[in-house]
């Protein structure tokens, strides 16, 4: 039986392998104002992206909730993010380190995040798309790439109009290219810097 702190390994793992993977320069942030299996989606909407066409060569990663109460737990590691995004600012440090990692990881581009913490955490971020599910949220589109109505969906089609919405976005926004960002940590292994940094950092400025 697997204990809860394995799970850590497999965090870790995942970032290093999107880190080291070369990704597309936008991220996308999914929240909900209707009861719906937001976990489910993100990960369903991210293996679908993988296998865009336009986008072979490149490839998007997924860290739920535990990955990220995981990741902004651990100084060394939110310190990692935060100088891969170049977000280490002072105006920055009344953010709290769920929002400071959301942001970080989002503004590295190739994300799939949700809930309403990263749709906060990325309001402001040029190369995130928004994306809300909701029946009655035309209110607030102003401040959203897109809506989505759960309820005008099929089965099975709501992972696919959020991707419609996302890739029609992107195409807006860059003129249809898809160049994809460089990888920022080719070579390294993030499990031994988490080791490392572990022994050897004190408090972080950006603790929440």
């Amino acid at each position: 039986m697997k204990r809860k702190s394995d799970r850590y390994p497999s965090t870790v793992g995942r970032l290093s392998n999107w880190l080291e993977a070369s990704s597309p320069p936008y991220s996308l942030a999914v929240g909900a104002t209707c009861g719906c299996d937001l976990a489910r989606l993100e990960r369903e909407t991210c293996d679908a992206l993988n296998r865009v066409r336009e986008l072979q060569g490149s490839r998007f990663g997924w860290f739920g909730f535990e990955d990220i109460r995981h990741l902004s737990g651990q100084p060394g590691l939110r310190r990692f993010i935060v100088t891969r995004a170049d977000l280490d600012n002072p105006r920055f440090h009344t953010w709290n380190d769920i929002e400071v990692v959301l942001r970080g990881l989002a503004s590295l581009g190739g994300v799939v995040l949700g809930g309403q913490a990263a749709m906060d955490a990325t309001h402001d971020l040029p190369n995130v798309c928004r994306v809300m599910l909701s029946r009655c949220d035309s209110c607030r589109e102003s401040e959203l790439s897109g809506i989505v109505d759960p309820g005008r969906c099929g089965e099975g089609q709501l992972v696919s109009e959020v991707i419609r919405t996302f890739l029609d976005w992107v195409t807006y926004r860059s003129g249809g290219r898809w160049e994809p960002r460089l990888p920022l940590a080719e070579g390294e292994d993030l499990k031994a810097i988490h080791a490392s940094i572990r022994e050897s950092s004190g408090p972080v400025a950006l603790a929440g």
